[in-house]
Order: C-alpha cells, then structure tokens, then sequence
C-alpha cells in the first residue's frame, strides 16, 4: 500500500515558547495538529488517502490532560471525515504499562472515530506488518526473525516502535542494528522511537519526530515520509525547530521562525544581551539563555569555573558559604531533588 508515515508526535500541553491560543489550544500542541493535516494534505493529494502513525501519539505514559486529548481527538476526527483512513500503532509513552493492550493504551479511544484503527498486536494490514511497541528487544527480534520467514517477506514492509542503533548521535547502543534489520530481507523497515529521520541503511528507516520537542533535538530530522510504491520522500516539518547558537554571527535564514538556545562560552552579560536582541530583531521565535559566563571571584575569593553545572555550583555554595547546624549532605540531596523537579518541569 502507499501511505504517508509519521511517528513521536507527543501531543502535550508543552509549557517552553508556548501560550494559549485564541481558541484556548497550546500553541504547540497546535503546531503538532498543524503537521496532521498537513500530512493528511499530503495523502489526499497522492491519492492514496492513507496515514500511518508509528507510535508515541501522546507525551505523559499513563495519564492524558483534556485539554491535550479533546483537540486531538477534534484534529483526528475532522481528518477522518475527509476520508483518510489513519492506522496507529501504540509506541511505549502511549502505554499504561510495558506492553501494548486494548485497555493500556491511550489512543484506543480513537479507535471508535471512523476510520481510524489502532493496532495492539502484530497483524499485517495490506502488505504492511504493524508491530506495536514491544519492550524486550529478544521478544521483538523473535517475532521479527519468525514474520522474515515468510516467503512473501521481500514484498513487504514492517513499521515498527523499538530503538536503532545509530540514529542519535552520542547515544549508546543499546537498541536493534539497522544491519540485522536490513538483513531480515523485508522490502523496507520503518522504526519509529528516536527522534531523527533518516534512511540508515538501504530499506532501512527512522521514521523520527514529527517537530522538534526539545533541547535534544537541535539538528535531527523531524517531519513525515511518503511511501509510495519502491520510493520514500521525506517532508521536513512547518513547525518551529529548535537551534543552538554558539558563536555571535546571526545566520537569518536558521534562526527565522524557530526556537534558539544561546550556547556562547566565557561571555559576558552585554555579549549575551546584544546576541538575544540579533536573534529577536532576526525573527527567533523565542530565545533561552544557556551561557557560560566568564570567570568571576566569589565574596570569598575563589574562583567559580566557567560553564560550571547548576548542581556542581549549588553544591560549592552549600559547602563553602552555608552557616547552619543542619547536616550539609543532608541539604545537598534535598537541593539536588528540587533542581531535578524543576528541570524537569522545564523540559516539559
């Protein structure tokens, strides 16, 4: 079958470079929306009026706000009425628990929208194998390796939600090898889970994020694909990308319109305000500050090093300046939690 593929949209109420829009949406949440009809655009235009989802629909394991479900449920909804049939499958973030059922699942619910289908367990739908998210990685090389056995295999495709080695940059191994999944001689693989699009490997594929989500993803990939017989065309995303700034040359075209993040070193606060007002007066869609100052002598005459992490200056402070009776490890752990809390919250 020809389709259009997409995976890791993570609708949710996104807190950074978001507010409410006129219709009381989060405005990143409303760009996710945006990029569902743009992919159902797509498939209507090809002609095949067909989307795929390969996992991770929602953000929050085992728990959806309304004010994230209703709107997708309306966008899902409305794209269905168009008649374009949508076929999901549950990544692990959709999942109460660790594997795929009717009842753990977030988006069943959007099974009983017209059109659209969720599937639990493995089954082949046309010439397409769907696998929901499967945790143990022998489970899933298991029913991969059973499912190649197939003498039809060449002639099929697989979408599945399950780590690849190689598709970040920095990450350990500790997924599938894009070989070993070349090597069980289906026509294409498609992996949803990390979030950077890319052909690994000849019919090999992260289908990747559908935006950018957070400080993870400056220079990964996000979008949708179009499969279409024995071609795969990737459409880069519409909504804002999220971009590292490390030197103070403004390049317009990769700042206009997306989210950056100052990463200047040994700068001083006029650098960084004169860099934040370039980015701004260069259409950034929002800015954050993540520099590292230059060298600066405490009240006590040390020396703070420059890029020093928040935990590491926190702790100096509380060992060298704090005056109390309280046990300082004691107060350590209970400022290193608060510090997790927060950026935590921040990243969401």
């Amino acid at each position: 079958m020809s389709f259009t593929l997409s995976s890791d949209q993570h609708a949710h109420s996104w807190t950074q470079f978001a507010r409410v829009n006129e219709a009381g949406v989060n405005t990143r949440l409303a760009a996710i929306l945006n990029e569902f009809r743009r992919q159902a655009d797509c498939s209507i235009l090809m002609g095949h009026k067909r989307m795929v989802f390969a996992g991770d629909l929602f953000h929050v394991r085992g728990r959806i706000e309304p004010e994230v479900f209703n709107p997708t449920h309306t966008c899902l909804k409305e794209i269905a009425e168009r008649g374009v049939e949508i076929i999901a499958i549950p990544g692990n973030h959709d999942l109460q628990g660790k594997e795929a059922s009717a009842l753990g699942n977030a988006m069943q619910t959007l099974g009983e929208i017209k059109n659209f289908r969720v599937v639990t367990k493995p089954e082949l739908i046309d010439d397409v194998i769907m696998i929901p998210w499967i945790e143990d990685l022998a489970q899933l090389r298991d029913k991969l390796s059973k499912l190649a056995g197939s003498k039809q295999a060449s002639r099929l495709d697989v979408v599945i939600h399950a780590p690849v080695n190689g598709v970040l940059k920095g990450l350990p191994d500790h997924g599938l090898e894009a070989s070993e999944l070349q090597a069980l001689g289906f026509r294409r693989v498609f992996a949803g889970h990390y979030h950077n699009a890319l052909e690994l490997l000849p019919g090999v594929y992260s289908v990747g994020a559908t935006t950018h989500q957070t400080w993870s993803d400056p220079d990964t990939n996000a979008g949708f694909w179009m499969v279409d017989g024995g071609a795969c065309e990737f459409s880069p995303t519409s909504a804002p990308l999220f971009v590292n700034q490390a030197t103070t040359t403004v390049d317009e075209n990769a700042v206009r319109g997306n989210y950056v993040r100052i990463q200047l070193k040994e700068a001083d606060a006029d650098e960084i305000d004169k860099l934040r007002r370039d980015l701004i007066d260069a259409g950034a869609a929002g800015v954050v500050d993540h520099a590292s100052r230059k060298r600066t002598t405490t009240r006590t005459g040390s020396v703070a090093a420059a890029g020093a992490t928040i935990e590491a200056s926190v702790g100096e402070f509380i060992d060298k300046e704090l005056e109390t009776k309280l046990d300082k490890s004691r107060i350590t752990i209970m400022s290193m939690e608060v510090l997790r809390t927060a950026q935590q919250r921040i990243a969401a």
